[in-house]
């Protein structure tokens, strides 16, 4: 198969099930933690070659590339495709937001006490090595 590609599905999950995180008081402390990874790496960094061919493909539509290039953009854009990295830099970007999105709406639900313990804003990442900060999701 010469096409093949990467589907990163979103599983959609509901509001208070605890998908990501994991919210609890461990031994020897007082004050609940909210164990959350940061999101993962950005879809320019995970699919590079998927970006740029997406880049080459507008940047030809937009014609703002000199006639002499515009055999380089097919060429990136034909390397891309067969690849398959297109596909996975577009669904990866979708999943990306979504996860995103997700993860900022459960420290907005601990803040509002939607969640079984109350708010006091000490983030850790599930090994409990890095104190993280509401900034890092």
């Amino acid at each position: 198969m010469l096409i093949s590609w990467t589907n990163y599905k979103w599983p959609n999950p509901k509001r208070g099930e605890a998908y990501l995180y994991l919210l609890h008081i461990p031994k020897g402390e007082s004050e609940p933690i909210l164990f959350m990874n940061p999101s993962k790496p950005n879809p320019f960094l995970k699919h590079p070659i998927g970006f740029i061919g997406c880049l080459s493909i507008i940047l030809g539509f937009l014609n703002v590339v000199p006639e002499d290039y515009t055999g380089y953009l097919g060429f990136i854009f034909v390397m891309a495709l067969i690849t398959g990295t297109i596909f996975s830099f577009i669904s990866y970007t979708v999943y990306y937001f979504k996860e995103k999105k997700w993860k900022k709406g459960v420290i907005e639900d601990w803040k509002a006490g939607f969640l079984n313990h109350p708010y006091t804003g000490k983030i850790k990442n599930f090994t409990g090595t890095k104190t993280l900060s509401e900034k890092d999701f």
